[in-house]
């Protein structure tokens, strides 16, 4: 496999490690040790890709904990534990909201509804898998704004903040899942872009909502799912990495290959699309 040799050699310890996990039977206690380097002194993650490399952002501690999250690490995990009392201290009171990067921390302006969900829906959805960390009133406080925040937003959805509420309903109460996905069924055909016609430069890729056939959305987006696999596999370099569809800058591009690569494969075996590779 390319992929394989290319994560190998280029790769970042923690798609190394990631990598194992998925394809090889490495232990998830390798993966955590590796993640274990990228969490700082105040509980929140750096050099996730998203956010600041070298300081705590909540959009960098959210990937740390989609991590987390798919190892199903016990709320007793100091990483878990020390996550959990950053997102709980990074909150904006004020704003009632969690700002991606707090480095970059400028006002909101007109479309502060529009994208508040990313990250802060998908941190709501966390903060319920590990609810025993979490002041019940607080909890139910953001569950309230999340939930008019999705109402409230602006239709089409932003394409971040649709991906962000989804990774939310995967972790709230029945009746919370139930307005997320009922709205998300609505509106997914005009927050993904369903023309593979059109599919150059960035864009808002099918797979990113149906990243598996148990997926919710899959009914909705099942045929766009399978085109949009075809064309990942076509983009494929002979290198072996799956290339970035932005312009990233000179000392991020290594970084995003290794982790686009590792969420390719993912998604790929996922669907049955690696030969001897199935869920």
């Amino acid at each position: 496999m390319r992929a394989r040799d290319y994560l190998s050699d280029y790769g970042r310890p923690l798609e190394q490690a990631l990598f194992r996990y998925h394809f090889e039977g490495g232990s998830s206690e390798a993966v955590l040790a590796v993640l274990e380097q990228h969490q700082s002194a105040d509980g929140g993650f750096s050099g996730m890709g998203e956010g600041d490399a070298n300081c705590s952002s909540s959009i960098g501690t959210c990937v740390a904990f989609q991590i987390l999250s798919e190892l199903h690490v016990p709320v007793e995990n100091e990483l878990v534990q020390k996550g959990i009392s950053y997102f709980l201290h990074s909150f904006d009171d004020n704003l009632r909201y969690w700002f991606p990067d707090l480095s970059r921390k400028d006002p909101p302006d007109d479309q502060f509804d529009y994208l508040w969900g990313n990250p802060s829906a998908e941190i709501v959805g966390y903060l319920y898998e590990y609810q025993d960390l979490v002041p019940r009133n607080f909890l139910e406080q953001l569950t309230e704004i999340a939930v008019n925040k999705l109402r409230s937003s602006p239709r089409p959805l932003e394409m971040f903040a649709a991906l962000c509420f989804l990774s939310m309903a995967e972790r709230t109460p029945r009746r919370i899942t139930s307005e997320i996905l009922e709205c998300l069924h609505r509106e997914i055909g005009n927050v993904v872009n369903i023309d593979p016609a059109s599919w150059t430069g960035y864009f808002a890729k099918p797979i990113w909502y149906v990243p598996s056939p148990s997926s919710p959305l899959y009914g909705d987006l099942k045929h766009e799912t399978n085109l949009n696999l075809d064309y990942e596999i076509s983009r494929q370099s002979p290198e072996g990495f799956f290339p970035l569809n932005w312009n990233a800058d000179v000392e991020e591009v290594d970084t995003w290959r290794s982790i686009l690569t590792l969420e390719t494969l993912v998604i790929l075996r996922n669907h049955g699309r690696i030969e001897g590779m199935t869920v």
